[in-house]
This record gives structure tokens, C-alpha cells and sequence, in this order.
């Protein structure tokens, strides 16, 4: 079974629901959590020429997070599948399947929402508010069936069944974009940290073209309409006419409020 972990999460979670106190609860919470996470984190290898930097090295661990990327790489994985995979035959007819499975749609309520429950479970309530034992063991009890039934039902995991692109960035990064993925959201940025150049996605009648996302600046000093490459931030970049540097970056800024006045 491919989530025999998640399903090893799940039973020790009832182990400690058995005891039918608040710590049992508690630590049932914790491993229903582990379970979420060892779901979310089974898909990773499969998107490895998709995710970006900061989902594939754990800097963006949370499975609410993970589940947002691997939508956007694979509209697809909202879906249930039925899967047959075999060979044609030589008058181009579908020869037998060989390979018969089912994928389960990736539970979005179960990686957000009932995940962040169950986080707030795993600590004491800080106003002190008793803990409703009854209706919290219901709760773990339905997400542990839950739990326990995708990933019974979830026999296949697939990716790259449909046509995709293969594009080759200015900074060297080699990654994937499918084009199901391209009919949603035709920009795909570089998954290299230090890079995330962002390309526009054009179909053609031969698949799909590759362009640089251009944003247009004019220069406050010389009213000259410059064209920058999109990159990581911070962006560093000249007038072309001028020469006065800029900076585009992220951060809180402060004005004068004249309001006040």
C-alpha cells in the first residue's frame, strides 16, 4: 500500500482514542497530523521537475501548501481517476490493458482544514477553556476514517500522462510544465530560488511556445518606458537611457501622511 505509513499514523491515533481522556485525544491529534503530512509529502518525488525550490528542500512543509502547488502543476490531481495503461497494436487499435487502477481526488478539506484542527487540538487552550471530549473524539474518529479510506482507495499516483513542456531557463534550471496546467494559468515561474524568472506559455499549432515575462517601468527621472525581465526579488536593474538604478523589492514602506496636517 502506498500510504501504509499514514495508515500506521492512523491506527495508533485509535490506540490512544481507546483511552477516552483528553491526553489520548491529544496525542490521537498529533498522529492523525503526521498521517496528513506523510500524504502530502508522498506526491513530492512525483513533481520534481515542477515544485519550486522552497516545497521541494521542506522550507514550505505545511500540506495545505504543498496541495495548492501540486494543483497548479496538475489540475488533474482535484480529480478521481479511473486508470488503464497497455500497448497498441500494429493497426493503432488499443491492445489490452495491462495496468488497471484507480487515483482518488486529493482531499482539500482534509489538508486544510481538519488539518489545522487538529493542530489546535495538540495544545492547551490558552483562555483555559475545557476541552469537549465527546464531540472532539467524534471529530478524530471521522477523520481517522477518512483518512484511512483514501488511502485504501488511492491504488495508482500518477503524473505526466498528458502532454507537457520541457522548458530550459536562462540560469541553466531545466523543469516541466503540462499543458493542463498551461490551459489554467499560462505563466510558469523557474522553480530555482535564486532565480524564479517567470515565462509566458503560448500555445502554437505545433504545442506551445516559451517567452520571458517582460514587465514595462518608466523611469521617474527621464520618463523613459524601460523593459525588465521578471527575476527573483530583489530586482536589480538600470534605466536604458539614463542609467539611474533601481531596485524593485518587498518590504513595509512608510509615508507621510498629510492627513494629519
Amino acid at each position: 500500500m502506498l500510504f501504509q505509513q499514514a495508515v500506521d499514523h492512523v491506527n495508533r491515533a485509535r490506540e490512544f482514542l481507546a483511552s477516552n481522556s483528553e491526553s489520548g485525544v491529544r496525542h490521537a491529534a498529533l498522529e492523525l497530523r503526521m498521517a496528513i503530512e506523510r500524504i502530502a509529502y508522498r506526491f513530492l518525488p512525483l513533481y520534481a521537475e515542477e515544485l519550486t525550490d522552497d516545497i521541494l528542500k521542506g522550507w514550505n512543509w505545511q500540506p495545505k501548501r504543498i496541495l495548492e502547488a501540486l494543483i497548479e502543476c496538475n489540475p488533474g490531481a482535484e480529480r478521481a481517476l479511473k486508470i488503464a495503461g497497455g500497448f497498441s497494436n500494429p493497426d493503432g487499435t488499443r491492445g489490452t490493458p495491462v495496468l488497471r487502477g484507480s487515483q482518488s481526488a486529493i482531499p482539500k478539506k482534509l489538508f486544510s482544514r481538519n488539518y489545522d484542527k487538529l493542530g489546535s487540538l495538540v495544545h492547551l487552550d490558552p483562555r483555559g477553556e475545557q476541552l469537549d471530549l465527546c464531540k472532539t473524539i467524534a471529530f478524530i474518529e471521522a477523520t481517522a476514517l477518512r483518512l484511512e479510506t483514501y488511502c485504501k482507495d488511492t491504488t495508482i499516483i500518477v503524473n505526466a500522462l498528458g502532454p507537457a513542456l520541457s522548458i530550459t531557463c536562462e540560469c541553466g534550471r531545466v523543469f516541466r510544465r503540462s499543458m493542463a496546467a498551461a490551459h489554467v494559468n499560462p505563466q510558469v515561474r523557474c522553480p530555482a530560488a535564486s532565480c524564479a524568472a517567470i515565462y509566458d506559455l503560448v500555445e502554437t499549432n505545433n504545442g506551445a511556445t516559451v517567452f520571458r515575462h517582460h514587465e514595462t517601468f518608466t523611469c521617474p527621472s527621464c520618463s523613459t518606458q524601460n523593459t525588465i525581465a521578471s527575476g527573483a526579488i530583489p530586482l536589480k536593474f538600470g534605466c536604458s537611457e539614463c542609467a539611474k538604478r533601481f531596485v524593485i523589492d518587498e518590504g513595509i514602506f512608510v509615508r507621510y501622511d498629510s492627513t494629519s496636517e
